[in-house]
């Protein structure tokens, strides 16, 4: 058996895929750590057909999931230059390791990408698939599939959209079926973006796609029949690194100690790219959906909850969060807590991607398909197997449901947490 795998990332040149490339790759030489992987942590086997608490093995290694050494990178962009020197620019990455690695990285170029100013007005594209239609665009995508899967002798392959957040565009009547979005593939209907476009390729193919952006997708239901008619398992949307992380952690405490939260309010500044594309209406209010939708679900009521995005290019990569909550405890005592919380956005969010990655090419290996319910834990506004039901977001129920699906493919028990 082959046991290369290979990942196709939109967005290749990013942040977050530059990051997730060079963290692999430095993990796979012993030359970083693998810390902000979940895969990497342990989880109680079983022994006699019990639980044994007192008996941990990592997650990777009880579901037998591929090493850092046997992941192939390659992707799409709408820039057309080479890791390494995405990697000096964006300066992600401790430049020794960076340099460590410049051989293989200098190597990694892209494919050129799928790119429409109507869904992303704040960047310019100078690297752009060849088609005059989306449908000749998703066929060039599919071909790109193929050349990378045999130019590397690859049999399986994994599609990660990390690319930049896209427009808000409702779900419309091309999406209701795979025919209809076929037939608007080939007219270049306008409620089809980039993202359904690649995500539509990938599903084709048969590739286990994940999608870590807040763009429309996996919702959509010609691409959960595509999914499906393909044995093909998919999951998203928009990936929790960040302050949306710790809400869904902290939230859940309140809750519990029954203590009421009046209002929450969060502000963020970063300066990346990612930064640029959110500077512009569209992009934004699609990336405040996922960010604000996870407290009532949590609570079990409504706070007054505001999210705010801003662009400032000083900051870079460098994201900073802040958040002041409000609660009342016994007689109505009001209370405030402020968390700050500076981060580096792309550190974040390439571990999740990495998880996934492995995750989904083991869902694929024994047979899942479709929408992948138990890897809610990596995502903002997880996409439910049934269509328009309220996802969880506590982040210890997501990460207990995730755990039990684990030992149950891994022993054939279930222990719920």
């Amino acid at each position: 058996m082959n046991n290369k795998l290979g990942v196709l990332i939109v967005g290749f040149n990013g942040s977050v895929s530059t990051t997730a490339i060079i963290g692999a790759k430095a993990i796979a030489k012993n030359i970083s750590p693998t810390y902000g992987l979940y895969t990497e942590t342990l989880t109680s086997s079983v022994k006699d057909g019990q639980l044994d608490r007192y008996n941990q093995k990592p997650i990777k290694e009880v579901l037998g999931l591929v090493d850092f050494e046997n992941l192939v990178f390659g992707g799409w962009d709408i820039d057309e230059t080479d890791i390494y020197s995405c990697a000096k620019e964006l300066g992600i990455a401790p430049l020794a390791v960076i340099e460590a690695l410049s051989d293989e990285l200098r190597e990694l170029k892209a494919f050129p990408g799928v790119f429409s100013k109507e869904y992303i007005k704040n960047l310019d594209a100078t690297y752009l698939a060849e088609g005059e239609s989306l449908h000749d665009k998703a066929q060039k995508i599919r071909q790109n599939i193929t050349e990378f899967k045999q130019r590397n002798n690859l049999t399986r392959v994994i599609v990660v959209n990390v690319a930049s957040t896209e427009v808000y565009h409702n779900i419309s009547e091309v999406h209701q079926s795979l025919e209809s979005f076929e037939e608007g593939l080939r007219t270049n209907h306008s409620e089809i973006g980039p993202a359904q476009t690649y995500a539509y390729a990938a599903l084709a193919e048969g590739c286990p796609y994940a999608n870590f952006t807040p763009s429309v997708v996996e919702e959509i239901p010609a691409l959960r029949e595509l999914a499906l008619s393909t044995n093909t398992p998919i999951a998203g949307k928009d990936g929790k690194t960040g302050q949306t992380l710790l809400k869904t952690a902290i939230a859940p405490i309140f809750r519990l100690k029954n203590l009421k939260v009046v209002g929450w309010f969060s502000t963020n500044i970063l300066g990346n790219k990612d930064g640029l594309v959110l500077d512009e209406p569209g992009s934004l209010k699609s990336k405040i959906m996922t960010k604000s939708s996870v407290l009532d679900q949590i609570l079990g009521y409504s706070p007054i909850h505001k999210v705010n995005i801003n662009y400032y290019p000083p900051r870079g990569d460098d994201k900073e969060a802040w958040d002041n909550i409000d609660i009342d405890g016994m007689l109505g005592m009001p209370m405030q807590i402020k968390i700050n919380f500076l981060c580096k956005d792309s550190i974040l969010a390439a571990g999740s991607v990495l998880d996934l990655v492995k995750l989904l090419d083991y869902c694929k290996r024994i047979g899942e398909k479709g929408v992948q319910e138990q890897l809610s834990f990596f995502f903002k506004s997880p996409t439910t197997l049934e269509p328009g039901k309220q996802p969880i977001h506590d982040f210890f129920k997501q990460e207990g449901i995730l755990k039990d699906w684990i030992r149950n493919k891994a022993y054939g028990v279930s222990y719920k947490n």
